[in-house]
């Protein structure tokens, strides 16, 4: 559909009629082997499409859900990663997965976004793309308090209700890609 900040009323810095997906492909069509590497960020919409699925707080709703609603995802995207290899068959494809910006509930959330990330990674490496995982980064192992220092740090969820990342965070975000992006080993 059409990108939500636009339908919202907000203008983009470049302008594009219809779908984001559409205006992509075309745009990688008429710019056949110019483009490399293309990011694609996609989950924080699917995931909230899918909280909305369910009644506010019904976390059996949300734990019985997941694996379809996560299955059903991964396919989705990896439809769209196949449309993207074969417009742009040279370029460095790069999924960035998802964090978990959910404090005070990370024993619950955590396994539903390591599964979001696992569909991700999967539909990675169906398509010969690399995977990007914030996951060590934003939410790193320690227990809670790390977790919350963390996300707090990288995402603006602690200061203003908003789990975009901070300066900090899309800073983390591009070092993470940087490291997708460096050779690997045979």
């Amino acid at each position: 559909g059409p990108c939500g900040w636009k339908a919202s009323g907000h203008a983009l810095h470049d302008d594009y009629p219809g779908a984001q997906r559409d205006a992509a492909l075309a745009f990688l069509r008429r710019h056949r082997g110019q483009v490399s590497p293309i990011t694609i960020g996609l989950n924080g919409n699917d995931i909230n499409e899918y909280l909305a699925s369910c009644p506010p707080g019904d976390l059996a709703c949300l734990q019985a859900g997941a694996p379809a609603a996560t299955a059903a995802y991964g396919a989705r995207l990896l439809a769209l990663l196949r449309e993207l290899r074969a417009a742009a068959p040279d370029a460095v494809l790069i999924v960035v997965g998802a964090y978990n910006p959910n404090v005070g509930a990370f024993a619950f959330t955590g396994p539903l976004f390591r599964g979001v990330n696992a569909a991700q990674a999967g539909a990675a490496e169906a398509v010969r793309a690399r995977f990007a995982d914030p996951l060590p980064v934003f939410n790193p192992a320690g227990g809670d308090a790390a977790e919350t220092a963390a996300i707090c740090r990288l995402t603006l969820i602690c200061t203003a209700g908003d789990g975009h990342p901070s300066d900090a965070g899309y800073q983390a975000l591009a070092d993470i890609v940087w490291q997708a992006l460096q050779p690997r080993s045979p």
